[in-house]
């Protein structure tokens, strides 16, 4: 796995109101790629997620009151599918636990989800609709 980390997904009550503020505090508009339920705006090498806290433990399937969730998710762009599973194998050797294991998901992806001995989620996905730059960079 490249040490990077392409996505940081924050849970939030208000999509909205929250995408608003940090639109605001970091002086940047939302990706194209952003729509009513999520929103996405461009950071230096990072790519900053504003979602739903109860859609996001869905999309993980964890409990969003329970123990395990902490309202937001890094997560790491992988380049194929074949990638995603390859890199989940590699984290569960390390002892990482598996919460989702990779599957085709409802907005067009593939994704997994693990956590870190702190239960911090990490969400490894290959999304064909943002290409990676040759440096690993999400290019939206």
């Amino acid at each position: 796995m490249d040490p990077r980390v392409n996505i940081i997904t924050l849970g939030v009550k208000d999509v909205e109101k929250s995408a608003q503020f940090y639109e605001k505090i970091f002086n940047k508009s939302r990706s194209d790629q952003s729509n009513e339920n999520i929103v996405f705006i461009k950071l230096l090498g990072i790519v900053l997620a504003i979602y739903s806290n109860g859609s996001l433990a869905d999309d993980a399937q964890v409990n969003a009151e329970g123990k395990g969730f902490k309202g937001f998710t890094l997560a790491y762009n992988a380049k194929s599918e074949a990638e995603v599973d390859q890199i989940i194998n590699e984290v569960e050797l390390a002892g990482a636990k598996i919460v989702k294991k990779p599957q085709k998901v409802f907005w067009g992806g593939y994704s997994s989800y693990f956590c870190d001995y702190d239960e911090i989620l990490f969400e490894v996905a290959f999304n064909p609709f943002f290409p990676l730059k040759e440096n690993g960079e999400i290019d939206i």
